[in-house]
């Protein structure tokens, strides 16, 4: 059987993959290699370890290169500095992975959507420090990931929707300054997740609907000052949090009225806090909305004054073309008579 596997400039695109895997279920990869292909190892069941110790030349891990490789639990990508592109689902559905370090692949910038998806067994990750994005479902029901640490990571701006989903062993991560945005349900259903510091996060403005709905166990949040938005269901069903400081958060403006449902433990004056904010955002779109249908009534009322106008400017017309063809008619009936 004949895969696409490796592009290279010693390696054809057509190679057998069992010429690389030995019985062992160890894969192990020439020194000038740049791109594990699309698919290449896709559903290769026999495969436990990858050993790129030697490939310092490798620059792309294409789309589902690994996945669903059931048996993979180690992969050595510790000479790979070159290393650019982790594609979508590259590693989706490897169930028997515990651990990856990327730390050394400096030039590596975005981990692609899915491409950690369901690897349920993966306890330990570590990311590079210029990251710049962590794709959609990057790590999504990763069920024994308990820690991540992304503080180093400055240049981080982006966690996009469904990043750690349902990663239901997470009790702790920490994030960068320089994030910009948690995307909708980022951190849905991370049912041990106990606190989370954004409070160094100064470039955060808004917390996406039901990024931290269902976080059973959340107990603390720390909030960046310049917060302004907390979406729908942003911590619904956080029933154990108690504490949150809203106060401090001087231009926060908008706090869905589902935003903090069934949120049990929170305290009068916590919940006296979100309602004032929320009746002054209340009171500011009555405002905009009353201001709004009275441009509209002025608009209207400008239109029909300008359509009366024209009216009265087509019949004056009217008028003058009337009397200008009665007076032709009437100066030809006299010439007649003459």
């Amino acid at each position: 059987m004949k895969f696409n596997i490796f592009k290279t400039s010693t390696i054809t695109d057509s190679q057998n993959i069992s010429k690389y895997i030995d019985k062992r279920g160890i894969a192990k990869f020439p020194e000038d290699i740049t791109t594990i292909g699309d698919e290449a190892f896709s559903f290769y069941w026999l495969l436990e370890k990858i050993d790129f110790s030697k490939c310092d030349k490798l620059k792309v891990i294409g789309t589902r290169a690994f996945g669903n490789c059931s048996s993979l639990k180690e992969i050595d990508l510790s000479k790979c500095d070159k290393l650019e592109i982790i594609g979508a689902r590259a590693f989706e559905n490897c169930s028997s992975l515990k651990e990856i370090d990327l730390s050394k692949c400096d030039k590596l910038e975005i981990i692609g959507a899915r491409a950690f998806e369901n690897c349920s067994s993966l306890k330990e990750i570590k990311l590079p420090k210029g990251i710049t994005a962590i794709e959609k479902c990057a790590f999504d029901s990763c069920k024994q990931l308990e820690k991540i640490d992304l503080s180093k990571c400055d240049k981080l701006e982006i966690i996009e929707e469904e990043a750690f989903n349902c990663c239901s062993s997470l009790k702790e991560i920490e994030l960068p300054k320089g994030i910009t945005s948690i995307g909708k349900r980022a951190f849905y259903n991370c049912e041990q997740l106990e606190k989370i510091d954004l409070s160094k996060c100064d470039k955060l403005e808004i917390i996406e609907e039901e990024a931290f709905n269902c976080c059973s166990s959340l107990k603390e949040i720390e909030l960046p000052k310049g917060i302004t938005s907390i979406g729908k269901w942003a911590f619904y069903n956080c029933e154990q949090l108690e504490k949150i400081d809203l106060l401090k958060c001087d231009k926060l403006e908008v706090i869905d009225e589902e935003a903090f449902f069934y949120c049990n433990s929170l305290n009068d004056n916590i919940l006296t806090t979100i309602k004032n904010i929320q009746k002054k955002e209340e009171e500011k779109k009555k405002k905009e909305q009353e201001e709004k249908l009275a441009a509209e009534e002025e608009k209207r009322l400008a239109a029909e004054e300008e359509k009366k106008r024209k009216e009265k400017r087509e019949t004056r017309t009217l008028i003058i073309i009337l009397l200008t063809l009665w007076i032709g008619i009437l100066a030809f009936l006299i010439l007649r008579e003459c």
